[in-house]
């Protein structure tokens, strides 16, 4: 017989200045909703994290412009804890029967994208899944572009293989074991380097953290990719931004050996996000494409290499007895916060 009870849908975002965004967002997300049975119950959560923005009155102005259409309720919640704090208390409205998905404020769906996933999710065997995310436009230009070259991993994901991470602008679980305080078994850390780190604050970001959780506690394999469910975002348009979205990542995956160590080498820790060429694909590319890829890598190595040398001589300053400020771990993003402007590639 075949099972036809279909979970009900949670859908969380956590949402720190995002007043460019967060309406498009919810427009397109509404859009997704009216693609479910209406026998299935959903509800939308957003959580504003320290919020300083007009990122309120912009989901306001949604709900007073799209109040007639009533078969969801969208509840809004302010704490300035940090996104963690903001997921958590996402997570506690799901029940055992349904099924949650966290999106990120600042993107927009390919039309049936979220039906998608949730099918996905909605299988017993899956444990956590993300949806594919692309920018939500290409440049057109046959010469070198900066944007292509920035954002190369997104718009040929093809040429590195598929991910075997968390990525974390959509994404669901039917787990989400986030700790905030550190093992008593850990051996204490110097106060300064507490300090520098922000390490009482815990994790900064869900994804890396549950990136390593899965992959220690169930194996890489538990991690999967709904490839049919996709999500656009304002692509990194300079290098600025760049650095900073790889610097973030640097510190975070640091804090994260000093918050919850575990029993493995760096080297096998992190070999699942070295990029390794698919050859067959990357000769289909364009001379021009090719050179975007080789500085694309360039690129990734170089910033993730300054962000590790800025970290460590943070580091032995701190403890030579010299007072630093605390490390900013994770500054905005800034050209991907700016309004859809360009036509969604559906």
């Amino acid at each position: 017989m075949i099972n036809k009870f279909k979970p009900d849908l949670v859908l969380g975002i956590a949402a720190r200045n995002e007043e460019k965004t967060i309406y498009a967002t919810l427009e397109s997300l509404i859009n997704e909703v009216k693609l479910f049975p209406q026998s299935i119950s959903i509800s939308v959560h957003i959580v504003l994290n320290g919020c300083v923005d007009e990122t309120e009155q912009e989901i306001k102005r949604y709900i007073s412009h799209h109040h007639h259409q009533n078969r969801v309720v969208i509840n809004i919640k302010k704490i300035q804890n940090g996104l963690i704090s903001a997921q958590q208390i996402i997570w506690k409205k799901k029940n055992k029967n349904n099924v949650i998905v966290f999106i990120d404020a600042d993107i927009v769906f390919k039309q049936g994208s979220l039906y998608k996933l949730y099918e996905m999710v909605s299988q017993p065997s899956t444990r956590i899944v993300w949806a594919n995310v692309t920018p939500v436009y290409k440049p057109k230009t046959r010469s070198l572009s900066i944007t292509r070259i920035l954002n190369f991993r997104d718009y040929f994901p093809k040429i590195f293989g598929v991910r075997k991470y968390v990525c974390g602008r959509v994404f669901s679980t039917k787990k989400y074991p986030l700790l905030i305080s550190r093992s008593r078994h850990v051996s204490p850390i110097e106060k300064n380097i507490v300090k520098l780190l922000s390490l009482d604050k815990g994790p900064i970001v869900d994804d890396i953290y549950l990136t390593r959780y899965f992959r220690l506690t169930y194996g890489i394999d538990s991690i999967e990719n709904c490839s049919t469910s996709v999500a656009y975002y304002n692509p990194i348009t300079n290098i600025t931004d760049f650095y900073v979205s790889q610097r973030r990542t640097v510190m975070e995956m640091y804090r994260l050996d000093l918050l919850y160590p575990a029993q493995e080498s760096v080297a096998k820790r992190t070999s699942y996000l070295r990029k390794t060429i698919n050859s067959p694909t990357y000769n289909q590319l364009s001379l021009i494409n090719k050179i975007e890829c080789f500085l694309y890598i360039i690129l990734y190595d170089l910033c993730r290499k300054i962000s590790m040398y800025e970290l460590v001589i943070k580091i032995l300053i701190v403890k030579a007895g010299i007072p630093v400020s605390p490390i900013n771990i994770w500054p905005s993003v800034k050209s991907s916060k700016v309004e859809f402007k360009s036509s969604l590639n559906t």
